[in-house]
């Protein structure tokens, strides 16, 4: 593990499954090496496990942000996820999704 520095290119690693949510907080030092600066997971709820994949995903994406708040708040940072529907909803403007997901 690593020591977070503001000058590097931070990343954060995130997946979801049935029951529960992960994250990786990581930074690329000059020699694009990846070096891990955290982790974090969670538990779902018992509501939240009934979620589609697609908003277990998106929740772990918002949690996540939430958790590593004081790393991310005010700097730029890669989102790295496995789940090719939540690239289409982010990287496309105009895709209508659920108020649930916009948050």
């Amino acid at each position: 593990m690593a020591y977070f520095s503001p000058d590097l290119a931070t990343q954060v690693v995130v997946d979801a499954g049935p029951n529960c949510a992960g994250a990786v907080l990581a930074q690329c030092d000059q020699k694009d090496i990846r070096h891990i600066v955290a982790y974090a997971s969670r538990a779902l709820t018992d509501v939240e496990s009934r979620y589609s994949q697609t908003v277990r995903e998106a929740l772990a994406v918002v949690w996540t942000c939430e958790h590593f708040h004081l790393y991310l708040y005010g700097s730029q940072f890669t989102v790295i996820f496995d789940h090719q529907r939540l690239e289409v909803i982010y990287n496309s403007p105009t895709s209508r999704t659920s108020a649930r997901i916009e948050r």
